[in-house]
């Protein structure tokens, strides 16, 4: 005979308060004292109290479900701690108030705002997070969600009715040059996505403000990575004689160093290299890489608290949350 399920009857009789205090408290709900508090959790974990998401979702006669929609394809999720921190995370939270999170890639068959309607009128979901989009991706999101509670990472915009929680990627492109530059280096180049979305035209434009801001307008170079055309690539950065290259991420940083090393060019002999992520290969890279860190599981966690606020109190004023970069000095950049 299988055990008895235990209810939130047992978690009250076992803290001593009554069933709608112990509600308050899984659903942070109400003016509840610390030790009262304190005393409900503590039941629960003995007890080993489940709450029913299904019935607390009918309670709130709303669903317990967050879409969080990626714009990148599934080859580049499962590679990037960004997909998989900021997932880890947003979950994390989402699970703390009683919310389930639904993962989905944006399907590149159908637009978005196509997408976007099925999945609000489904009734599945209480709100979305949109991940990674482009800008004009953000413009079709703000124009689509209406008053539904939505918000975009790694990404900005000046819609009123989304919030935005994205990283500052024009102070950490300044950081980057004004390294290169104070390690002697004037030919500065930028290794750009051959795609553009919001974080890649931020890095771009970072890059020229700052090229310029140091004198160095005229040595402003681009280039990308094109499959098959690896040869082209070093062949344009030997005659333009760059020193210095910043990658706008580290898997383009990872194969730039590849192509460098097997022409024999020297890291950071030759050129010397940043990336941007601080992914986890970064700093086991021959040299490990100088690199710009991305807070992602602060960036998930934010997201998703302010997302579920905006779901649970109607009203709630959209935000522009802007978070640091972290500078990472290692070999590559030649300044060790």
């Amino acid at each position: 005979m299988p055990p008895a399920k235990i209810t939130i009857r047992d978690v009250s009789k076992l803290a001593q308060v009554s069933i709608t205090t112990v509600s308050n408290v899984l659903n942070n709900t109400g003016n509840i004292s610390d030790p009262t508090r304190q005393r409900v959790l503590e039941a629960v974990k003995e007890l080993g109290y489940v709450p029913d998401q299904h019935a607390r979702s009918l309670k709130r006669n709303r669903s317990n479900m967050i879409e969080l929609l990626f714009t990148h394809s599934e080859e580049t999720m499962t590679a990037s701690r960004y997909f998989r921190d900021i997932t880890a995370s947003i979950c994390a939270v989402a699970s703390g108030h009683g919310y389930n999170v639904i993962v989905s890639v944006l399907s590149r068959k159908d637009p978005l705002q196509q997408q976007l309607k099925l999945i609000m009128q489904s009734g599945l979901v209480a709100g979305i997070i949109l991940a990674g989009p482009s800008p004009e991706e953000v413009d079709v999101f703000a124009k689509s969600v209406n008053d539904f509670p939505a918000l975009v990472i790694s990404s900005s915009g000046n819609h009123a009715q989304i919030s935005y929680v994205d990283v500052d990627n024009s102070a950490g492109m300044f950081k980057a040059v004004h390294h290169l530059v104070k390690l002697g280096h004037r030919r500065i180049a930028y290794l750009a996505p051959s795609e553009m979305d919001s974080h890649a035209y931020q890095r771009s434009q970072a890059y020229r403000k700052a090229m310029t801001s140091n004198g160095l307008e005229k040595e402003i170079s681009f280039f990308t990575i094109n499959l098959g055309k690896e040869g082209e690539l070093i062949t344009g950065i030997l005659e333009k004689q760059v020193t210095a290259i910043i990658a706008f991420d580290d898997m383009r940083a990872l194969q730039l160093s590849s192509f460098l090393m097997r022409e024999g060019i020297s890291i950071p002999g030759d050129i010397a290299l940043i990336g941007f992520d601080d992914e986890d290969f970064a700093e086991h890279m021959t040299p490990p890489l100088t690199t710009l860190a991305q807070p992602f599981v602060e960036m998930g966690k934010v997201a998703a608290e302010h997302l579920i606020e905006t779901i649970e109190k109607p009203g709630t004023l959209s935000v522009h949350i802007v978070l640091p970069l972290t500078f990472i000095t290692r070999a590559s950049s030649g300044s060790q």
